[in-house]
């Protein structure tokens, strides 16, 4: 019986507060971003808008060209990150 009754109180408060957030009448995934990760509201609408590709006027402008200068500039930065991985891996070898 208590069993039953722990259950039903723990369902009741989760749905309760679900419900709470959905309506707006709390904060709680706010209060965690800002308290733990510190990302204010302000940050996190801002951090939206940095992604965002748009068509040049120019005429010059080449999707494919452009991908390949994007696609270059993430091997580079994962050719440093495997260099990274293998120094750090060869010095705890040394050890």
């Amino acid at each position: 019986m208590l069993k039953k009754l722990f259950t039903f109180l723990v369902i009741s408060v989760v749905i309760g507060v679900f419900y709470t957030e959905l309506t707006g009448k709390t904060n709680f995934r706010g209060m965690f971003s800002e308290r733990v990760l510190g990302i204010t509201q302000e940050q996190e609408e801002d951090e939206g808008q940095h992604y965002s590709l748009e068509k040049k006027n120019d005429n010059t402008w080449d999707p494919g060209k452009a991908a390949i200068k994007d696609a270059d500039s993430y091997h580079k930065e994962a050719k440093e990150f495997s260099n990274k991985t293998i120094n750090t891996i060869n010095s705890f070898e040394e050890k």
